[in-house]
């Protein structure tokens, strides 16, 4: 065996020199000590040093690929561009999230409502209006638009007047013992329409994807900065769309033809609005005149977004322009919010929103202040309600119901006699007119 030709092919191939085992230093013909045939291949193959060399070539290429993904993460995450599509993803996520997967057939539920809205014109109605809490139970059948929803009620915290609706998909029906003793259809040819959480999770879908593919094709601004937080001052990632006369036109059409070509979100959508398709495509039409008319108004149009550089979550989004300007704020499960306009309107608030683990209990408080020219409205409200799998729906006999518009005179004093002998409906209705 030649071993000096050997160890000298196998430091070639290790210094990197000559790794290519077809080599030709390597003799097909040589032979051994015993005078057969030996083959260089093998031995280099199985050679230490060889073996090492590789070794290092894979590690070297491991360790240039861990390096390469590293630097393409780390580019597209501080990346303006991606700052802002993650954060617009990350804000719809948050609400999606919280949205009930749970898409029953038929299920049945409790609704709790209550509200105190105060007005600096001494609204009466609005007075009595607050001294009311309402609670639903309900069960619903979404696959046949069928709802039973039983209603109780108090007035300044004694029992108020109970009604029970009822909705067969083309109508709707009220019954109250407190005012006739059959149902009464109080609406004609309703086509009530029931929207299942997927849908509505396809819809801000679909406009989280409208809003992307504007950030992906505009420039977006980008720079570190810090923000006033509650009562503390945090790093942010700023992020800026800027939408102006050279740009809302083609800003205006890629958001709305993204919607328009997105089958899922246009079905959703008639359906939640109880309509077709193809009205949905028109209105869309109709909202992209609107949409550019609106950017043209504003003559420079900002979308800023901020997001924890720590965290990396949404903190803050604004949307200023020369007639209107929308602020909203994330702490947690609260989002507070400010819009402003030149016609003189104000709004802001807060919203609470809870969900349980399981997406079957939630809780929504809303606490407001509007201001219109001089009139100021503030308030408070809360909704409670719940969402559970039922066995099953039973449908009401409404075979004796009388639409409302063929209610004698006779019958219609009745009611009214029923209405003002109760003190506390009588002293509610007056300011109804």
């Amino acid at each position: 065996m030649n071993k000096k030709k050997v160890d000298d092919f196998a430091d070639k191939v290790s210094s990197k020199i000559n790794y290519i085992l077809e080599d030709t230093l390597l003799d097909k013909e040589a032979k051994n000590e015993e005078g057969k045939i030996f083959n260089y291949e093998d031995l280099v193959k199985n050679n230490p040093k060889a073996k090492m060399s590789k070794l290092l070539w894979i590690i070297s290429i491991f360790l240039i690929l861990v390096i390469s993904l590293y630097l393409v993460f780390t580019f597209f995450n501080g990346n303006p561009q991606s700052i802002f599509t993650n954060t617009i993803d990350k804000f719809f996520s948050s609400i999606t999230n919280n949205i009930s997967d749970n898409n029953y057939d038929i299920s049945k539920g409790k609704i709790d409502f209550s509200a105190n809205i105060n007005s600096n014109n001494n609204n009466e109605l609005l007075s009595e209006f607050n001294k009311i809490t309402l609670s639903f139970d309900y069960n619903m059948d979404s696959a046949n638009s069928l709802l039973k929803l039983n209603m109780a009620s108090k007035y300044e915290d004694e029992d108020f007047i109970k009604l029970d609706f009822y909705n067969d998909k083309n109508n709707v029906y009220l019954y109250s013992s407190d005012l006739y003793d059959k149902y009464i259809k109080i609406k004609n040819d309703s086509k009530f329409k029931f929207i299942r959480p997927k849908e509505v999770k396809l819809i801000l879908n679909g406009l989280n994807q409208a809003f992307d593919k504007v950030a992906t094709l505009e420039k977006i601004y980008g720079k570190k900065t810090t923000l006033d937080y509650g009562n503390k001052t945090i790093n942010v990632s700023e992020t800026k769309l800027l939408i102006d006369n050279s740009n809302y036109d083609e800003v205006s059409e890629v958001f709305v033809n993204t919607l328009k070509s997105n089958s899922e979100f246009v079905s959703a959508l008639a359906k939640f609005r109880g309509t077709s398709n193809k009205k949905i495509q028109k209105s869309l039409e109709n909202f992209l005149l609107k949409l550019k008319q609106f950017f043209k108004d504003n003559e420079k149009f900002e979308v800023t977004l901020y997001n924890d550089r720590k965290t990396k979550e949404f903190v803050k989004g604004e949307m200023k322009g020369n007639i209107v300007t929308f602020t909203l704020i994330k702490n947690g499960n609260k989002y507070s919010y400010a819009f402003d306009s030149k016609d003189s309107q104000k709004s802001s608030g807060d919203i609470v929103f809870d969900v349980n683990s399981k997406k079957t209990e939630y809780n929504f408080e809303i606490n407001f202040k509007d201001e219109i020219n001089d009139e100021k409205t503030s308030g408070n409200i809360k909704l409670y309600f719940t969402n559970t799998k039922a066995k099953s729906f039973k449908r009401i006999n409404i075979s004796e119901a009388k639409d409302i518009n063929e209610l004698s005179e006779l019958e219609k004093v009745g009611i009214y006699a029923k209405i003002f002998s109760n003190p506390k409906m009588s002293n509610f209705i007056k300011f109804i007119k």
